[in-house]
């Protein structure tokens, strides 16, 4: 699809997992992508996904050869799951394209445990 508006095909997708102001346009996003991730979303490889504070809200935004995109979603009921970070590392998470769709859709990629105790 070389012709395509918007393509993510063969671009590494990151969930940021802390919530952002998401009053912020791509220019403000994209320094946040290169300070706290070191993702340079210019170089057109990367698609970075962020949810707003109250997850009702998220952004997405990407580059290609052509321009820039930021893309905004607002889901009709429910919220974005939310994730939880590893102490130490960066607080993102790689999706698929495929879990980035169910993601955008409000649908769950991990499942809570039952109980956090062993019965």
């Amino acid at each position: 699809m070389k012709d395509a508006l918007i393509s993510l095909e063969g671009k590494k997708i990151t969930l940021v997992l802390y919530g952002q102001d998401l009053r912020a346009g791509f220019g403000t996003l994209s320094q946040i992508s290169s300070i706290y991730l070191g993702i340079d979303v210019h170089k057109g490889e990367d698609c970075v996904v962020f949810v707003s504070k109250n997850r009702l809200l998220c952004k997405i935004i990407f580059s290609d050869s052509k321009g820039s995109t930021l893309i905004t979603r607002k889901l009709h009921e429910g919220k974005f799951e939310q994730f939880m970070a590893e102490v130490n590392s960066k607080p993102q998470k790689k999706l698929t394209p495929q879990e980035l769709i169910k993601f955008l859709n409000g649908q769950r990629l991990m499942r809570l445990p039952k109980s956090i105790y062993k019965s």
